[in-house]
């Protein structure tokens, strides 16, 4: 069944909030434009440069155009700051193979850059308190902090080391340089943006990240046949609607299951308690995928109405929800139901979803947002 001309029927749900004020956002991207323009600045807009291939690549680099000059309401308002840090680092690499085109070596500097920005890492990831009016609320507005923390660490890492003699590699030269700048970024994105009032709950969320990590080892126990044996632990061939909730349910199971004891081991343990939360809604959700499977309750090949049901079904619940006090984190739990049932009618508007791929993703997300109000209830028990 071809869903293009169905997807127009469905409406996305809106997406999760902003994590921080437009205005911290907007500052930050002054910030970012700053010294993007500073950098730019010192290299002419036509340069004199022998080496053709290397003039062009630099030529290629350099932005053309600026990202928006506004956030966006919701959410996406992240992506946006991300994309002027990328901006800024861009910037950046086009300084530093300007430089190494002219003669310039900057292997100093680049030392310098990188040990200073880990140096600061460091003294940021060892200063972080979890500041916040309670503990739950700390998870919740820390774990965008420990995102960008983790961004200025990968990009600071010497994947690609600075070339002994740039003056001959400049376009490496100018990529090791721009990654440094990103790094330096998204750190003082975390500095900014961290919380700076409340009490601090250190202590607690990580006593949290680790009981909670015995919580969800409990709960996936009685699945492990199904996530290591796969299909083969029902004894009979998966076909049509059955195959794809159970490849989405157990794939999404393992990966945040991946995901929140990474996390934990490296000790961003707002993230782990998030990611804990959220696999512990995946665990649920398989069990019950596992037996609506045996109790064949699924359409081998759903039909328009089939989609249709779900999508309505999708969409109830995730619009239909209590405002509690724990609303920030049901909505933290609730963000990849969301984002799954905007992807699906994307998808489907794209033409990537067949009848069975889309009333499997319809239905994992509102079997999703169903699971997300005993969870949270759950957390909020855990982190006191």
């Amino acid at each position: 069944m071809d869903t293009r001309s169905l997807a127009a029927e469905f409406e996305p749900v809106a997406p999760p909030e902003a994590p921080f004020t437009t205005a911290a956002l907007t500052e930050r991207v002054r910030a970012h434009e700053q010294r993007a323009s500073e950098l730019l600045a010192d290299v002419p807009a036509d340069p004199s440069i022998p080496n053709e291939a290397v003039s062009e690549q630099l030529g290629a680099e350099r932005p053309e155009t600026t990202p928006a000059a506004t956030p966006p309401a919701d959410e996406s308002a992240m992506r946006w700051l991300d994309e002027w840090r990328g901006y800024r680092s861009r910037a950046a690499t086009v300084w530093g193979i300007y430089r190494a085109a002219t003669g310039t070596d900057d292997s100093s500097l680049v030392a310098e850059r990188r040990h200073s920005v880990r140096q600061e890492l460091g003294t940021v990831r060892a200063d972080i308190s979890y500041l916040g009016p309670d503990p739950v609320a700390a998870v919740v507005n820390h774990a965008p902090i420990e995102d960008l923390l983790r961004e200025s660490h990968s990009a600071v890492q010497p994947r690609r080391a600075f070339p002994n003699d740039p003056i001959t590699a400049p376009v490496r030269a100018g990529d090791v340089i721009g990654r440094i700048e990103r790094a330096r970024g998204a750190l003082a994105d975390a500095r900014e943006l961290a919380p700076a009032d409340g009490e601090t709950n250190w202590e607690t969320l990580a006593r949290s990240a680790g009981r909670l990590r015995h919580s969800l080892a409990r709960t996936t126990d009685g699945l492990e046949p199904y996530v290591q044996r796969r299909t083969d632990a029902f004894g009979f061939e998966l076909t049509g609607t059955d195959h794809w909730l159970f490849r989405e349910g157990v794939n999404t199971l393992e990966h945040q299951r991946r995901d929140a004891r990474e996390a934990r081991d490296d000790g961003r343990y707002a993230t782990a308690i998030l990611e804990t939360g959220v696999a512990l809604v995946s665990a649920e959700l398989l069990s019950a995928v596992v037996t609506g499977i045996r109790d064949e309750q699924y359409p081998d090949e759903p039909s328009a109405d089939d989609i249709r049901e779900a999508a309505a079904a999708a969409r109830t619940a995730l619009t239909d929800r209590e405002t509690t006090a724990d609303a920030g984190l049901a909505e933290a739990l609730r963000r990849p139901a969301v984002f799954r049932q905007r992807g699906v009618i994307e998808e489907m508007a794209d033409g990537y979803r067949d009848n069975v791929k889309a009333y499997a993703g319809f239905t994992h997300a509102a079997m999703h947002a169903r699971g997300v109000p005993a969870a949270t209830e759950y957390i909020s028990t855990q982190v006191p």
